[in-house]
């Protein structure tokens, strides 16, 4: 987390209020950690502005907590409320109260929350995994035999 970043400073505040001890904050880390971060986690979130770079761009750990079938928070940017439609959260970018808001409402209903963290493994085996996209590549490239 960058320390001169209001919106992220600003989420961190309100996550302890609500949260109290039940919100943790790790900061930057290596790419390597990802695997080591989702498993202990109970909540994914993936909270992004909307600008010109995120517009374009899509996170590639909305995948890995799919594929690990974690509770997945995310912001209506990009394709994201696509991905996670039937599968997630999605909240209003830059509204830190509401993200907040929402990761209590998932901690506080783990069962629901663990249902749809496995609707999101589902969904990522059916819909994005390697096999499937396999299947829509072969497709593809068929074309130009």
């Amino acid at each position: 987390m960058d320390d001169k970043d209001y919106y992220s400073e600003n989420l961190v505040k309100m996550g302890k209020e609500i949260l109290g001890n039940r919100f943790r904050v790790f900061g930057l880390q290596p790419f390597k950690k990802v695997p080591e971060f989702l498993a202990m986690a109970d909540v994914t979130v993936v909270p992004q502005k909307r600008n010109v770079a995120t517009i374009g761009q899509l996170p590639a750990k909305v995948f890995d907590a799919m594929a690990m079938a974690k509770p997945i928070i995310a912001t209506a940017v990009s394709d994201l409320p696509e991905i996670l439609d039937g599968c997630g959260w999605i909240v209003e970018p830059e509204n830190p109260k509401q993200l907040a808001q929402t990761i209590k409402y998932v901690l506080d209903n783990p069962e629901e929350a663990k249902e749809v963290g496995w609707k999101a493994r589902q969904k990522c085996i059916t819909n994005y995994s390697w096999d499937a996209m396999e299947m829509i590549l072969v497709d593809i490239f068929k074309k130009y035999e």
